[in-house]
């Protein structure tokens, strides 16, 4: 603790030094006043002390009692106070007082979704209230109903799906010879379900099937409708048309003809000069060959 006067630490060359009057620590510079002190003697005292005590021995012997029962009736009462704020500060933790109640006005949210709206959008806001309300005011299903309704969605009896309710807390009574049967049973059964035919490969075959039929049945319709269109020409056109048809082909074949005779006059003529190229094309490399 520093020194009540001057408020300097105390340490090696400021040692600490009790006031003989009051108790008070100070240090050795604030310690400088000296007077007499009743029962004790001559000593140095600081600087309040010195002040009361020098009061004291200038005024009156009935003075001084009268000071000192002032100052210890003031002391006195100070504890008073003091014990009094303690108490009411106690009494206060124990028993805390409440905090006053404020009423606040409740809005809710609709109402705020109608300010400055018109009546028409306003009459829409209630319906939507309304439809919430519906909703909240709904009963939610309960398992009962939801187990149900999965059941009707798998197209299964629900019904029995209740009977096949598993009882997690039940006891396995079987031995181990049946455990390793019902092993053995569902591992049988899973690897015939995997030798199974995948239902997408079967349904994959029937379409292929149902397409190749529909090709076989067009080409057969094909077919007949063209042996019926031969059928009724042969049919109906006249001889006349048939010996049009018929000069027809015959020109045609000609023409045919002249443009094959062509090309191979066009080819013959072309001969002589290609084979002597290539004669005088093979003579060097023959030479080439014998270096």
């Amino acid at each position: 603790m520093p020194c009540n006067t001057c408020q300097a630490k105390f340490s090696v060359f400021t040692k600490e030094i009790g006031c003989p009057a009051c108790g008070f620590s100070h240090c050795k510079k604030c310690l400088k006043y000296k007077c007499e002190i009743p029962n004790v003697g001559t000593k140095k005292v600081c600087g309040p002390c010195y002040n009361k005590l020098s009061k004291m021995s200038n005024s009156s012997p009935e003075d001084a009692t009268n000071d000192t029962l002032m100052s210890d009736a003031n002391e006195k009462l100070k504890l008073f106070s003091m014990v009094d704020d303690v108490v009411m500060k106690l009494d206060s933790l124990e028993n805390p007082a409440k905090p006053p109640i404020v009423m606040y006005k409740h809005t809710s949210h609709w109402d705020k979704l109608k300010k400055g709206l018109e009546p028409a959008d306003q009459q829409i806001v209630d319906r939507l209230q309304k439809l919430k309300d519906d909703k909240r005011n709904h009963p939610l299903p309960t398992d009962d109903e939801i187990k149900q309704r999965l059941a009707l969605l798998k197209d299964q009896d629900p019904e029995a799906n209740r009977s096949k309710t598993i009882n997690i807390h039940q006891v396995d009574t079987r031995t181990d010879q049946q455990k390793a049967d019902d092993l053995i049973q569902q591992y049988y059964e899973q690897l015939q379900l995997a030798s199974a035919n995948d239902p997408y490969t079967e349904i994959q075959g029937r379409l292929m099937a149902l397409h190749k039929d529909d090709d076989v049945y067009f080409n057969q319709n094909k077919g007949k409708e063209m042996q019926d269109m031969t059928i009724n020409v042969t049919d109906d056109d006249s001889d006349d048309d048939v010996k049009s048809v018929n000069k027809l082909i015959a020109s045609l074949k000609l023409q045919q003809m002249d443009d094959l005779s062509e090309e191979l006059d066009v080819s013959s003529a072309s001969d002589p000069s290609d084979q002597s190229r290539e004669n005088s094309e093979e003579e060097p490399r023959s030479d080439d060959k014998t270096i």
